[in-house]
């Protein structure tokens, strides 16, 4: 009688378990892994290769810590015969003092590119001992948006 009875639960509870609410699909999207325009130093977000720019200038990334000095490195537009347009520093937003990367945000305000149409954004690797070996730099094609 035991057995019969544990079979008539186990079947109700099956039914109840097969009849009940079918599991729903819930897929999430993700936004888009930000790309990055890299080398083993470098891992810079914005802007890309080929990026107008205009306006108000942030340059965005990580660099490894021995690029910077004091927490900054060089940020250089140069347009295509190489001519500076601007210069600032990107400053490190966390501990610089590390071989790991580390973020670091660079802004340039309005610039007049003059008739350019195209140049390049250039980081430089902080140097403090001005020795050539010790020099590094990254760069980037872009476009000039007036």
């Amino acid at each position: 009688m035991k057995y019969l009875r544990f079979l008539l639960v186990s079947l109700v509870l099956f039914v109840f378990q097969a009849c009940g609410e079918k599991p729903v699909d819930v897929s999430v999207e993700l936004p888009p892994t930000p790309t990055f325009e890299t080398n083993e130093d470098i891992k810079l977000t914005t802007p890309q290769p080929g990026d107008v720019l205009s306006g108000s200038i942030s340059v965005k990334g990580e660099a490894k810590g021995f690029w910077f000095f004091e927490a900054q490195l060089d940020v250089e537009i140069v347009d295509e015969k190489g001519n500076l347009i601007a210069k600032t520093f990107a400053s490190s937003m966390e501990d610089w003092m590390t071989t790991d990367f580390v973020p670091f945000e660079a802004y340039f305000g309005v610039l007049d590119f003059g008739e350019s149409k195209e140049g390049k954004l250039i980081l430089k690797k902080a140097n403090a001992s001005g020795l050539p070996e010790n020099d590094a730099s990254f760069e980037i094609p872009v476009k000039f948006g007036n």
